[in-house]
């Protein structure tokens, strides 16, 4: 995440809105942001927190202006990871009254695509995922790697335990290894048991399946296909017979049917005739109908025109005397043109020119009222400034004074530096001296307590390793044979746990193989049962059936015939027993039921083998596993192993305890003697500087300096408050004399202005009046005065004149336009009637001679011989269709004959012959239904029997990888693998760490990881002895800390799960020395490159002076301005 643009406004000190350009400031890699103590830097930091998450760096229950009532940030941001992405975050925050506390209000997340920004989220908590989903850090990581604010620069380093893998568990997206791996394994195992619960269902679903039952369906479709085979000869040959007979019944149907529609057609044809003669008569009509239309048209065209020559003559009449008297009022109206209009003309301009002088005169009297006002006012504006100077002249006067008897009492309370720097270490020397005493008391304290602690775990330490048989080595050897011993039992423990399921599984397998025996011999007897039952019911039918023979046998004996059996020619029938079909029926039943059940027995047989062997085959596989794992293990139990286990975690626990101990110890007896050093240094220095100042209580003697000090202070506010209200005093006099000195030029001014507008107007005002009595005279009525009434007058005179002239002009030229074509129009229409005349005489004539031609004696004979179109058509239609018919039928009558020739067949026989076909046809395609039936059944059944064969394979492999998801949760139990990954990435952060601490420090320090995962610092400086991280002062956390931030941040990168293109640092640079300081500014001027830009906090000046590019952050000034931020380049 690279930043691009921050706007500030209402955060803290920030009030009016403030842009933080990061691409010019970081164009070089890198940048610092500077300013006094206060100024609000910091704040900077804070509000790209507030963007980002919500909340400043430093939790703050108010970070809105005391003067304002709420707050917004906006940053723009950039992503880099396979292509560029910008993100604009916008956020505003409300202070609640209420509640005396910030609220979030909107907030929102869009993505920047160059033309336009897609709105990505719109709600706080939206905003807040999306932000940690493009960014890839929470606001705790993203301050411990990226963002360092103050105070918080030792906390990833003294973290420890859980929070310290979360953190890491977040940062290197160990979720993978975690929760996530034992989710996956816990869905896969769900997923595995729903698959076996599928596999059992299946196989249950084809329990009825067997290899007997396919063998007699084979054997069923073989009987059925020799019967359709005997069955098809027989077919064909009625097929054909069916098929003659049915061409003959056909054919006499066709013949019925052609002579009885012959015989209606003839029935139709007076009905024909009368048609006919209609049509021929239309046809009259319609060769004389164009003659008699021509004439009628003529008539009505002639009557027409007569009409409009009528009409056109009252027309022109009405025209004349309109134009007679439209002349009449055009005369009148242009001789008064004539006449009047040139006098009205010039009236008008003597009226305009004495209504200019009028405003003019007007305007000027205006303006000298005015400049009289002004005069005034200056002269008000001269007294008051006048009064305002004195005041201030007698306030200027006191406020020096005052100043004067401040500086006396400043002096007073002014202590010499020398003996100030004396005091104030005497003071140091003391706190330090009861401070060292105190912690000599703890460390003596601690160190007992610890050596307790060893004493007692010791016994029971040495007994387990006497148990284990190990001995003196070093650490590393010792920790690698403990690891073998523990894999080697943890291996055992596993060997026996498999044992111990594959012998209760061989046994449960071997159980169930009995059960299954005992059914299946039970279904057996049962299958025996059921076939003697089937066998006694197929001879009782078969003597049923024999019997019932040898009576239709007798019945059909004759007397004197011989009998097909014994060849006897004497017959007794009264001894013939009726016929017994029923009951052979019910016997042919109860055998079905039999079969049934003996089919459903075979089913089940079947299933109880296939069971059996797939028992069998695991119990083999079982036992095999007994027998490997039995040679392995021996005599060890599983409890045997356990407590070796148990034993085994105890003395890693005991000799871990002991080893650090072991270290806690030498480090409290360190520790205490580094104690009584320092307290005997202080104790020595504080003597010297008592014998030098003659001071015994340097603790008294500082309070009082810091009493002088805090009055020296209020004093020198007092001070400079003075002085500036000195210097507001003299500003102002200087501004008063100014604007006096002003008004006393423009009173000249002014007076002047008066004078010469005077004198003008009394010019106006004489040429207004010569003007007025030149108007008069020119008036007919002497007593009008009113200039602006005449003018008005006198324009609308002219208007009237004018305005009625040319209407009456316009209405003369459009009467005679209007005239000339009613005359030209008549003209017109009675050479038309002339013409129509003609016309009608001649159609007249030729009409009479078409109509005797055709035989007709009138106009309504020809009218009413004339049919509608339609109606033609139709008859027309009609005609032909019946001619059409008549021949057609005739020729397929004659046809039908000629193919049936002597050929006939009775509707009883073929009706007979119909039946018996259809018989046989449904009898054969019953047998085909059941012959198909019997195919799918076969196929299905064979589909099934693989089915089951795929689906025990299935199951045998789903059940070997169930096992293998059960062993895999027993090892990624609890987050012990995330746990081992976090610390193996802690132990490369460490190593990368102490190459940059042993740079910035000169190789005094260094930076490992324990066992444990917490850190410990090497100090070379005494030996190379290893030191907790919380006995570093404040300038060893800060390099420490900043050595692993630079590190943590580094591998971040390198992983590139989160792409952080930015690093800060915010103070933590007053701690150091020069020396170090300037090895540390020379490691950051180092790591910064194109994809990380690195930023600092500060306001130590020699740090300023080394970076390239500056923010500097100006402070507020109370009552005028917030904080305000420019860039500045060295």
């Amino acid at each position: 995440m690279r930043p691009l643009v921050l706007k500030i406004k209402g955060i803290n000190s920030f009030i009016e809105e403030q842009i933080v350009d990061f691409v010019k400031l970081s164009e070089q890699g890198l940048f610092g942001i500077f300013g006094p103590t206060g100024s609000g830097k910091t704040t900077i930091l804070d509000a790209m927190m507030l963007a980002l998450y919500g909340q400043p760096a430093v939790k703050s229950s108010n970070f809105i202006n005391v003067n304002l009532k709420s707050a917004n940030v906006s940053f723009l941001f950039q992503v880099t990871e396979r292509k560029t992405k910008r993100y604009l975050v916008e956020r505003e925050f409300k202070f609640s009254e209420k509640t005396n506390s910030v609220r979030s209000g909107k907030g929102r997340i869009f993505e920047d695509q160059g033309e336009e920004l897609v709105i990505l989220a719109d709600t706080i908590t939206e905003v807040n995922k999306k932000v940690i989903e493009i960014i890839g850090l929470r606001q705790e990581d993203f301050q411990r790697t990226v963002v360092l604010p103050q105070g918080r620069f030792s906390e990833f380093l003294k973290l420890e335990g859980k929070e310290r893998r979360e953190m890491l568990e977040r940062l290197f997206h160990l979720e993978k290894y975690g929760d996530c791996l034992a989710n996956r394994l816990s869905i896969h195992k769900k997923l595995l048991q729903s698959e076996m619960e599928g596999y059992r269902g299946e196989l249950q679903a084809y329990s009825g399946i067997s290899n007997s039952l396919l063998e007699e369906k084979k054997k069923d479709k073989n009987n059925c296909e020799m019967e359709l085979n005997s069955t098809a000869d027989f077919l064909e040959a009625i097929t054909k017979q069916h098929k003659e007979a049915e061409e003959i019944w056909k054919l006499q149907e066709e013949e019925k049917e052609y002579h009885g529609r012959l015989i209606k057609l003839e029935e139709r044809s007076d009905d024909m005739k009368g048609i006919e003669k209609k049509i021929v008569i239309h046809e009259g009509t319609k060769r004389v109908k164009p003659y008699l239309e021509a004439f009628e048209q003529n008539v009505l065209q002639t009557n027409q025109a007569l009409q409009e020559q009528t009409k056109q003559m009252a027309i022109l009449q009405e025209c004349k005397l309109e134009k007679e008297r439209v002349d009449e009022s055009f005369q009148l109206w242009h001789t008064l043109q004539q006449e009047k209009l040139p006098k009205l003309y010039l009236k008008q301009k003597d009226c305009k020119d004495a209504v200019i002088l009028f405003e003019e005169l007007r305007e000027k009297k205006k303006q000298l009222v005015e400049y009289s006002c002004r005069l005034d006012v200056l002269k008000d504006q001269k007294a008051e400034c006048m009064k305002k100077k004195e005041l201030i002249e007698k306030k200027a006067l006191s406020t020096a004074e005052e100043i004067s008897v401040q500086e006396k009492l400043l002096m007073e309370k002014t202590v010499d530096p020398v003996l100030r720097e004396q005091i104030l270490a005497g003071a140091s020397y003391e706190e330090k001296k009861s401070e060292y005493e105190k912690d000599k008391e703890h460390l003596e304290k601690r160190f007992l307590e610890e050596k307790r602690v060893y004493n007692q775990i010791l016994p029971e330490y040495l007994k387990l390793k006497n148990f284990f048989n190990l001995e003196e080595e070093d650490y590393e050897k010792e920790q690698e044979k403990l690891a073998f011993l523990q894999k080697d039992l943890y291996k055992r423990k596993e060997a026996r746990d498999k044992y111990n399921a594959a012998s209760d599984k061989a046994a449960k397998n071997s159980q169930l193989v009995m059960e299954l025996s005992e059914k299946r011999n039970e279904l057996l007897d049962r299958e025996k049962m059921f076939r003697n039952q089937d066998l006694e019911f197929e001879v009782k039918i078969k003597k049923e059936e024999q019997e019932n023979l040898a009576q239709i046998i007798r019945q059909q004996l004759e007397e004197g015939v011989p009998c097909p059996v014994c060849g006897s020619i004497h017959h007794v029938k009264h001894y013939i027993e009726q016929d017994d079909t029923k009951h052979i029926a019910i016997l042919k039943k109860e055998k079905e039921k039999i079969e049934l059940q003996i089919d459903q027995v075979t089913k089940a047989l079947s299933d109880l083998l296939s069971r059996t062997a797939i028992y069998e085959e695991q119990i083999q596989e079982d036992k095999k596993i007994i027998k490997e794992l039995g040679a392995e293990l021996g005599e060890d139990t599983k409890e045997v192993i356990q407590e070796k286990l148990e034993k085994l975690d105890r003395y890693k626990e005991l000799r871990n305890k002991i080893f650090e101990k072991t270290k806690s110890l030498r480090q409290a007896e360190e520790d205490y003697k580094l104690k009584i050093r320092l307290y005997n240094e202080a104790k020595e220095q504080l003597i010297i500087l008592q014998d030098k100042i003659h001071i015994k209580d340097f603790l008294k003697e500082s309070s009082l300096l810091i009493e002088k000090d805090k009055e020296a202070k209020k004093l020198s506010v007092r001070l400079k408050k003075l002085r500036d209200e000195q210097s507001t005093l003299l500003k102002q006099m200087q501004e008063i004399s100014i604007e006096t000195n002003k008004c006393e030029q423009e009173l000249v001014s002014m007076q002047e202005g008066i004078r010469l507008l005077t004198d003008h107007v009394n010019e106006k005002r004489m040429h207004y009046e010569r003007k007025l009595e030149q108007i008069q005279w020119n008036q007919e009525d002497k007593a009008e005065t009113n200039i602006h009434g005449c003018l008005e007058e006198v324009e609308l005179e002219i208007k009237r004149i004018e305005r009625n002239s040319k209407e009456f002009e316009q209405q003369k030229k459009n009467i005679e336009e209007t005239y000339s074509r009613c005359q030209q129009t008549l003209r017109t229409i009675e050479s038309r009637y002339q013409l129509l005349q003609t016309q009608q005489r001649n159609l007249e004539k030729d009409f009479v001679i078409v109509m005797e031609e055709q035989g007709f004696h009138s106009q309504d004979e020809v009218k009413a011989g004339n049919l509608e179109e339609n109606v033609y058509k139709d008859y027309m239609k009609q005609l032909s269709q019946y001619k059409e018919e008549i021949v057609s039928i005739q020729s397929l009558l004659t046809h039908v004959r000629e193919k049936l020739g002597e050929r006939r067949i009775e509707k009883a026989e073929w009706e007979q012959l119909e039946e018996k076909k259809l018989f046989i046809e449904k009898d054969q395609e019953e047998k085909k239904k059941l012959f198909h039936t019997l195919e799918h059944e076969i196929n299905e059944m064979e589909e099934k029997l693989l089915l089951i064969r795929e689906v025990l394979k299935k199951q045998e492999k789903a059940a070997h990888i169930q096992s293998l998801i059960e062993e895999l949760e027993k090892l990624f139990k609890g987050k012990k693998f995330v746990e081992f990954v976090a610390i193996s990435r802690l132990k490369y952060i460490s190593i990368d760490a102490a190459k940059r601490l042993q740079e910035i420090t000169n190789g005094n320090y260094g930076i490992e990881v324990d066992e444990t995962g917490r850190f410990m610092i090497r100090d070379f400086k005494n030996g190379g002895v290893t030191r907790d991280a919380s006995t570093l002062s404040g300038g060893e956390t800060f390099l420490v800390s900043l050595a692993l931030a630079l590190a943590l941040s580094q591998q971040i990168q390198l992983k590139g799960t989160a792409p952080l293109e930015l690093f800060f640092l915010d103070e933590g640079f007053g701690t150091l020395d020069d020396n170090l300081l300037d090895v540390v500014m020379s490691s950051i001027e180092k790591i910064h490159h194109e994809r990380l830009k690195v930023g600092l906090i500060s306001h130590v000046e020699s740090v300023k002076t080394r970076i390239p590019v500056k923010l500097l952050v100006k402070p507020s000034v109370a009552g005028k301005a917030g904080t305000h931020v420019e860039i500045e380049k060295s």
